[in-house]
């Protein structure tokens, strides 16, 4: 359990690395990105960008049945079919469920960005930092290591002698040694179609 553990760990660290040093060298077709999401989007992966223009493409649909109201300093209401989401356009955040769940700017908090302020596009300080591939490039190193650390950990655990993962053989084993010298065997049985 703790090799496989330990390779999906190594496995997870490769990836990360992979889209962090990619993200650099790619670049996206300018037509596929709308005006309000392009600087915010030279700082998302295409996992995360795919998910705010979902909530683009929501915001497009909604914005006509959308209202908002600020009530104190940095906090507004946003009405949209019969429901309330509270935004805070100093912290980026927002109360409802995407938001909450994913960390990603909302059609909430896009509408707030575009009607509210009347900004031309969501400013980058949006995204949260969990998502920014510039903050994640300073990490490269970092993640370069724990990739390197988990190789050696895995050798070790791979050489290991494998033991019988049924606890009943083993303790049939030490009771009776009659079966010390006994290997399990499998029969491998041809059926007919």
């Amino acid at each position: 359990m703790a090799v496989s553990l330990l390779t999906h760990q190594a496995s997870v660290l490769n990836k990360v690395l992979f889209d962090v040093q990619q993200h650099g060298l790619s670049s996206r077709p300018p037509a596929s990105i709308p005006t309000f999401l392009k600087r915010i989007s030279s700082l998302m992966s295409d996992y995360v960008l795919i998910r705010v223009r979902r909530q683009w493409d929501q915001f497009m649909v909604h914005k006509s049945g959308m209202t908002c109201e600020k009530k104190d300093g940095c906090i507004w209401d946003v009405f949209a079919r019969r429901r309330t989401f509270t935004c805070d356009d100093t912290a980026w955040t927002c109360n409802c469920a995407f938001y909450t769940s994913q960390n990603l700017p909302c059609q909430h908090l896009m509408f707030v960005t575009g009607e509210g302020h009347g900004f031309a596009e969501l400013p980058p300080f949006a995204l949260h930092d969990r998502w920014n591939m510039e903050i994640a490039a300073s990490f490269v190193e970092k993640i370069s290591d724990g990739v390197l650390a988990v190789g050696p950990i895995l050798n070790t655990a791979r050489l290991r002698k494998r033991h019988n993962g049924n606890p009943s053989s083993n303790a049939i084993r030490s009771v009776h040694p009659q079966y010390a010298s006994k290997t399990s065997q499998v029969a491998f049985v041809r059926l007919q179609k």
